[in-house]
């Protein structure tokens, strides 16, 4: 293996360490900058400080979206299954066979 390949494992592992780090960092709400500070630590070795800065920063971004994103279109859902279904049971837990 060589080329690419290493810089993609390199990255990957690199935003696995950090998000684990930051799920340990109970005094910072969702790991806030430690998630970044601990990519960027990684990516510096390899990548100027400014990119690695602006990679951290655009992850993040990423992720915040993403939540943001799935949790508006559950929330769409769940509505939807309240109208179609009534206020009895909107996720369709308790059937009755």
């Amino acid at each position: 293996m060589g080329g690419a390949n290493e810089g993609y494992a390199f990255i990957t592992i690199a935003y696995f360490i950090s998000g684990v780090s930051s799920m340990f960092a109970v005094f910072a709400p969702a790991g806030l900058g430690v998630r970044e500070g601990v990519l960027v630590y990684f990516l510096v070795e390899r990548y100027d400080v400014e990119l690695a800065v602006i990679v951290s920063i655009i992850v993040r971004a990423i992720g915040i979206a993403t939540e943001v994103g799935l949790g508006a279109l559950w929330l769409v859902i769940f509505r939807y299954r309240i109208r179609t279904r009534g206020r009895g049971d909107p996720l369709g837990i308790s059937r009755q066979q």
